[in-house]
């Protein structure tokens, strides 16, 4: 998968710099998930490519966050050994529980991966109950994945507001593929000049990401 190869590299070139995973292939696969290439439960993305966060959801407002927080602790552009323990509390991340990482006051505790794997019944039910979760006002949600990995979901971001999305999408967006990309890309052509009116679904169609990802509430921007 792209995240755990890129995650790696970026790792071997740059030694004790932390690695933030995001956008839509982070945000699905934020919790054990069933892969439908290899065909198999797989546990959480953040484990296999054993980065520092992952942002899940619309992730503006947190990696924002996150760089304002890594900045504030830089020392004459240097950054210190990373502390995970500065950045539990913003929403729209998952971390790891390790080595002085320990469990958030209140949380709801989903089945696990040998769960999963043994009784495929509570993947739905793990799913249901995440998205009873997956909302600002929520809690933060705990996972055992393989071995004695555990992971910790945070409630997601709230939504941008009206302002903030027009000024999001009013930024010079190139609208092109990458220069070093010669050949025509067909799947460019329909999306290229697309309009966003607004982001997330109330629908949860088991068959789509839209409402998993950017959430069931509908965010929109100006005329």
């Amino acid at each position: 998968k792209p995240l755990i190869t890129y995650s790696a590299r970026a790792k071997e070139a740059y030694k004790g710099v932390p690695v933030v995973l995001g956008g839509l292939e982070a945000s699905l696969r934020r919790l054990v998930h069933y892969d439908y290439i290899e065909d198999r439960l797989k546990r959480s993305v953040l484990v296999d490519a054993k980065s520092d966060l992952l942002v899940h959801g619309m992730g503006e407002s947190a990696t924002l966050e996150i760089a304002n927080r890594l900045n504030a602790n830089s020392v004459g552009g240097a950054h210190p050994a990373f502390n995970i323990n500065s950045f539990l509390d913003i929403p729209g991340i998952a971390y790891r529980v390790g080595k002085g990482v320990s469990l958030p006051d209140e949380f709801v505790e989903l089945p696990g991966f040998s769960e999963l794997e043994t009784d495929r019944e509570k993947f739905m039910i793990a799913q249901v109950e995440y998205q009873r979760q997956a909302h600002p006002e929520g809690l933060p949600v705990v996972q055992k994945q393989q071995d004695t990995d555990m992971i910790i979901v945070n409630p997601p971001i709230a939504p941008l507001r009206q302002a903030e999305m027009d000024a999001l999408y009013d930024l010079p967006f190139a609208r092109r593929a990458h220069p070093k990309y010669s050949e025509k890309i067909p799947a460019l052509e329909p999306v290229q000049f697309s309009i966003t009116t607004h982001r997330g679904c109330f629908g949860g169609c088991s068959f789509c990401s839209i409402y998993f990802h950017q959430g069931k509430e509908i965010a929109g921007r100006s005329v």
